[in-house]
């Protein structure tokens, strides 16, 4: 499986924009989650980023946090989704991205979690409530693995919080395109030429943009300056009106369009 670094070179060469669908492990049930992954893979995506549901997710906005409270009513937990993850190791080869708050990790084992993610084809981790002061002991442990802790920027990231964040991040640069939660902006213009040529003069690291979007003009917008872009709340919403059995084919529907939106009228600029 190659790397998420590997991934973006592969990508640049064709100037093609990284896709990254977001879902949340084990929504809507186990058998559908895996089902999700492997349609996400088939309809283009280049990476995934799968969700570990939390009590208390402060980054969620109120689609995400739905998702996930259903996921734990069902008694989803880490080990889980990187069982229901290794499950498809000889079918998934893409790389995963966990999207994880802080106490699950600490609570599970910071050592354990990087050995069995590792397995499992895990390449990178976003942790939304690890500040970049808090993040130095943990790059350590989880770079043993070879899994890239990646850091998130916004727009209001003062100057020198911006370099010191850059200085720091690995993988690449989780842009959030707006100032609160997670969920769908589907009136947003989603043009940060200017903000990300800012970033790419710190550092040398792709920038993808995540929060907010939630159609396939968006998504062709986004990525002619980004370099990735990460779709959630607007898969998680798809799944949620649709029957388990009929989620997939319908994200797998969307995606496509998303795919060949940016591919004819987006990449890399």
């Amino acid at each position: 499986m190659l790397t998420l670094k590997e991934v973006f070179k592969n990508l640049k060469a064709k100037d093609r924009c990284a896709l990254i669908p977001y879902f949340m492990g084990g929504y809507p049930n186990d058998k559908a989650f895996k089902e999700l992954l492997l349609a996400a893979q088939r309809s283009g995506a280049d990476m995934i980023e799968v969700g570990i549901p939390f009590s208390d997710p402060i980054a969620d906005g109120p689609t995400i946090q739905e998702a996930g409270q259903i996921a734990l009513s069902r008694g989803t937990t880490l080990q889980k989704i990187l069982n229901l993850i290794s499950s498809l190791r000889d079918k998934l080869s893409i790389p995963i991205i966990i999207m994880s708050y802080a106490n699950i990790l600490f609570q599970y084992g910071l050592d354990n979690f990087c050995q069995k993610a590792f397995r499992c084809g895990v390449k990178g981790v976003v942790i939304p409530d690890l500040s970049l002061e808090e993040s130095i002991s943990f790059k350590k442990t989880i770079n043993t693995r070879q899994i890239k802790l990646i850091q998130f920027i916004a727009p209001t990231t003062p100057r020198k919080r911006l370099t010191s964040i850059t200085k720091s991040a690995e993988g690449f640069i989780y842009l959030i395109s707006v100032t609160g939660v997670t969920g769908t902006r589907p009136n947003k213009d989603f043009n940060f030429k200017e903000y990300i040529n800012t970033v790419r003069k710190i550092t040398t690291l792709p920038v993808c943009i995540g929060f907010g979007i939630a159609n396939e003009k968006q998504a062709a917008i986004a990525s002619q300056t980004a370099d990735g872009i990460i779709i959630g709340s607007a898969l998680i919403e798809i799944i949620k009106r649709h029957q388990p059995d009929k989620a997939t084919r319908a994200v797998a529907a969307f995606l496509k369009k998303i795919r060949n939106k940016m591919d004819n009228q987006g990449g890399i600029r």
